[in-house]
């Protein structure tokens, strides 16, 4: 049975960005990615998933009210030239999300088909961490075309990427590649960046074909500027930082293949969109 949505919208492929387990910066990275791709000459969306913990209506300083149509689809945010959904602009901060299974599926359907996304792109949906219902929902409703796995370098993060990277696989969700956080630090007194954390990422990624798209040593620009409401790729002096293009280019070549794909084709991900 098909499900309805707007007949205005066209979304030509979606990528979800999750983790093992929270706190190793899968939100941080989401919002980058976006504004990356945007910064690429794509027309993006950032759906910020992350429904019990949302951190993208901070990150970006979005109103603490979302819009809505005549007929009460939703109206996301733009900001930085991406359209941002977050239930952080939906539910109030000290509003707790005590949801079982069947709530936050419905939720989830509402975040990604009753709302007027208009024609983009690419959909970078910023999901919950762990393997639970958000997940299954969102694969379920998306039908995404990839997916990139968020990390730390130390085992204490990798041992829960695993189970991650199980669960996309059981999914059928293909997984672009592996993004680590927190990869390191620039000691000024070496020149170069020295480990943050005991690094077994390397093993990781060899023993599960997957490749590292990107190493994102600590930094605290990146973090003051997530706080100050303006994420660290909205400054366009940073855009050339040759660690981030590179994360940037791994996913825009795979979202071209897929784009190229899904062409004249009104979807989301594999979902069809009727009258």
């Amino acid at each position: 049975m098909k499900t309805k949505t707007s007949n205005k919208n066209k979304i030509n492929t979606s990528i979800l960005i999750g983790s093992g387990k929270g706190g190793v910066g899968k939100s941080m990275v989401s919002a980058n990615v976006a504004l990356g791709l945007a910064s690429r000459g794509l027309k993006v969306g950032l759906l910020d998933a992350d429904i019990y913990g949302p951190s993208q209506s901070h990150f970006f300083n979005l109103p603490e009210r979302t819009g809505a149509t005549e007929k009460g689809s939703i109206i996301p945010h733009e900001k930085h030239g991406i359209k941002i959904l977050s239930m952080g602009s939906i539910v109030s901060k000290d509003k707790p999300l005590i949801w079982r299974g069947p709530v936050v599926h419905r939720a989830l359907e509402q975040l990604t088909k009753d709302v007027e996304w208009g024609e983009i792109d690419i959909l970078i949906a910023d999901i919950p961490p762990g393997t639970g219902d958000p997940l299954i929902s969102l694969t379920n409703i998306l039908k995404p075309s990839g997916s990139v796995l968020v990390t730390t370098p130390q085992n204490t993060s990798i041992n829960d990427a695993l189970r991650s990277k199980s669960a996309f696989d059981k999914l059928n969700c293909e997984i672009i590649g592996i993004v680590t956080n927190m990869s390191g630090y620039f000691d000024k007194s070496q020149d170069k960046i020295l480990p943050l954390f005991p690094n077994a990422i390397n093993s990781f990624a060899s023993k599960n074909n997957l490749k590292i798209i990107g190493e994102i040593p600590f930094d605290p620009l990146i973090a003051q500027t997530c706080e100050s409401g303006s994420p660290y790729l909205s400054d366009p002096k940073n855009l050339q930082n040759d660690i981030w293009q590179k994360v940037i280019t791994n996913i825009l070549e795979f979202a071209e293949k897929k784009i190229t794909e899904n062409k004249n084709k009104n979807r989301i991900g594999n979902l069809e969109i009727i009258d």
